[in-house]
């Protein structure tokens, strides 16, 4: 079985490792980076020796989701010329830059997120979490609130399933006929594009998946005192959060969410992602 190093502080990586672990696999985990009193040239050539030993022994690479997270550990211009031909390099979100320099080098680049089956199951955890993230911000309970789910593709589909089933009232927006069809299906109001503005005063809940500005100055401006958004849309979101700030809107951008709320559950996700791969 071929040796895999695992680079971040992504709780996933920490479960993945136990997965792999037990299946036997070889592997490695650099999940500390070197503090203030480490950084001085010596220590920071021992921590690039250990690097390269690793990433040597290692046929697989697994980096977090985003991979922008690695720089918590080691920047990526560290990592990226000590891949060779053939290692397979796992990660969420890569950026284009990195795939193209890791591909370069010969290395074999999995991103997670473009991988259908793990984008589909992550929504689980991500609609899980964007709602325990609405009740932490609010006095009001999901049951009989009034939501608004901004896109309805594959985050949107699973959280209005999710906020049905807490028996909200769900109303779905997208440009997508037949998302709205599937929407209208499942139980949920819906509305072809934006919003009109009079009626955003009417929710108690605001979920952003669309990652695009969608909720400007303007449109918020209409928002119910007290209501809450929740942004799960890739970075920086869909959300003006300098206007919400200025008149008062509890709002959240939620990256990262299924990492954060079931870190466990998740890595079994990746596991078979990489497991598939190998």
């Amino acid at each position: 079985m071929e040796n895999i190093l695992l680079i971040g502080k992504d709780p996933r990586l920490g479960y993945l490792k136990m997965l792999l672990d037990a299946d036997g696999f070889p592997t490695n985990h650099i999940s500390e980076s070197p503090t203030d009193a480490e950084t001085a040239a010596p220590r920071v050539k021992e921590e690039d020796i250990s690097l390269r030993r690793a990433a040597a022994h290692a046929g697989s690479i697994i980096g977090p989701t985003p991979f922008s997270r690695l720089g918590e550990i080691v920047e990526p211009a560290r990592l990226l010329p000590l891949l060779r031909p053939g290692q397979k390099l796992f990660g969420g979100s890569i950026p284009e830059q990195v795939q193209s320099q890791a591909e370069a080098a010969g290395a074999v680049v999995y991103d997670f997120m473009q991988m259908e089956e793990v984008a589909l199951k992550n929504t689980i955890a991500t609609a899980e979490g964007a709602v325990c993230e609405a009740v932490s911000l609010s006095p009001l309970n999901i049951r009989d609130s009034r939501c608004l789910i901004l896109g309805f593709g594959r985050c949107g589909k699973t959280l209005g399933e999710t906020l049905l089933g807490l028996k909200a009232r769900v109303t779905a927006c997208d440009r997508n006929q037949e998302r709205l069809a599937l929407a209208q299906i499942l139980g949920c109001a819906c509305l072809q594009a934006s919003p009109p503005a009079p009626i955003l005063s009417s929710f108690d809940f605001i979920f952003n998946t669309i990652p695009a500005p969608v909720l400007d100055s303007s449109l918020l401006s209409r928002v119910k005192p007290g209501a809450v958004i929740i942004d799960i849309a890739s970075a920086p979101g869909g959300t003006d959060f300098a206007a919400c700030s200025r008149l008062g809107i509890p709002a959240r951008l939620c990256p990262g969410l299924p990492g954060r709320y079931s870190p466990a559950s998740s890595a079994k996700i990746l596991y078979q992602a990489v497991i598939s791969h190998l």
